[in-house]
């Protein structure tokens, strides 16, 4: 019986502070702007791709290998690249 009552209490004092958590997030403007936020996302990394300057390595001074590394992508998953 002691162990249920220490659940209930938990529960009760964990509902509370989720609903605390809330209404501090409603109150400091967490959902205010949710469609300008998704939208700027968007914007964000094409602006970027953008801005990125060409890079100052000549290709014809690289080796095949060279090439072939500087294109592949990082992995950082379980995975190793081939």
């Amino acid at each position: 019986m002691d162990g249920v009552l220490f659940l209930i209490i938990l529960g009760v004092f964990m509902g509370l502070a989720g609903l605390a958590a809330f209404l501090w997030s409603l109150q400091s403007g967490q959902y205010v702007d949710l469609k300008g936020a998704a939208e700027r996302i968007l914007l964000e990394e094409e602006d970027t791709a953008r801005q990125e300057p060409a890079s100052t390595v000549d290709p014809s001074n690289q080796t095949q290998g060279e090439r072939v590394h500087n294109s592949t992508p990082t992995h950082h998953g379980s995975i190793p690249p081939n």
